[in-house]
């Protein structure tokens, strides 16, 4: 890593501000003056940054009057590190957002930062040959081993095997999120309950009261669904309407 500091014009700034190689940028010797003629000159100083953008640390440059932020890694990277490719993205070999070292820094394309993401910081376990690494991987993450395949996620499991056993049947056709689609828990609305529930193996059905409502949570195509009826006997009439099928209980 870089540790002897550098500093450099920031492109656009010329004379007003300058960016170092391990990533701080200061505002330069300036003349300040005032109306009632008391000008003085105000020394260089480090300028304070913050995280703004998803954490990337951040300064607010001025020129003319007219005030912009800008990232700081970027302002590194543009003044230390050759781009003759024009790639548009910053990447942080360490995925540390704060350390704007030059040594951490890199320019790469949107498809380059993606792939650089899932080979490292994901723990690449495992891919097929032949198959880009962003459409089809399992990542050890500290809950377990994570399937993706084309960038769909494909449930966290505790070994390797049983990963590597959902991929494989995953490959084959079978896709275990519309198996075992389950409704995502709900707590009640304080001052409600359950009037009639029934559980089914895709998950449970209700109709519960608050007040003058009556509210029906039903599964359509695994996905959690719920409407509000002002009465018990619209509120039956849908629930006997969409599942004839299913016999319900009082609670």
């Amino acid at each position: 890593m870089t540790t002897t500091e550098v500093w450099k014009p920031i492109e656009g700034y010329e004379g007003l501000y300058e960016v170092s190689n391990l990533g701080r940028v200061k505002s330069l010797e300036k003349l300040i003056e005032r109306p009632a003629g008391n000008n003085f000159i105000r020394s260089e100083f480090v300028m304070k940054t913050w995280a703004k953008d998803a954490g990337y640390p951040t300064v607010s440059l001025t020129k003319d009057k007219k005030r912009k932020l800008h990232m700081v890694h970027r302002l590194v990277a543009e003044a230390f590190i050759p781009n003759p490719d024009n790639k548009e993205e910053v990447n942080h070999k360490d995925y540390n957002k704060k350390n704007n070292n030059v040594s951490n820094l890199e320019w790469m394309t949107r498809k380059e930062n993606i792939d650089y993401s899932v080979c490292n910081r994901k723990k690449f376990i495992y891919a097929e040959e032949g198959i880009a690494v962003a459409d089809h991987y399992i990542a050890e993450r500290k809950q377990g081993f994570q399937v993706y395949i084309k960038r769909r996620y494909y449930g966290t499991y505790k070994t390797i095997e049983e990963a590597r056993r959902v991929r494989n049947e995953v490959l084959d056709g079978y896709d275990p999120v519309k198996e075992n689609a389950r409704p995502p828990k709900k707590r009640l609305i304080k001052g409600e309950r359950k009037l009639w529930v029934q559980k089914t193996n895709s998950g449970e059905h209700h109709i519960t009261q608050r007040g003058d409502r009556y509210r029906v949570v039903y599964l359509d195509n695994g996905k959690r669904r719920e409407r509000v009826f002002r009465s018990l006997e619209d509120a039956k009439k849908f629930r006997d309407k969409s599942y004839p099928e299913i016999t319900f209980t009082r609670a």
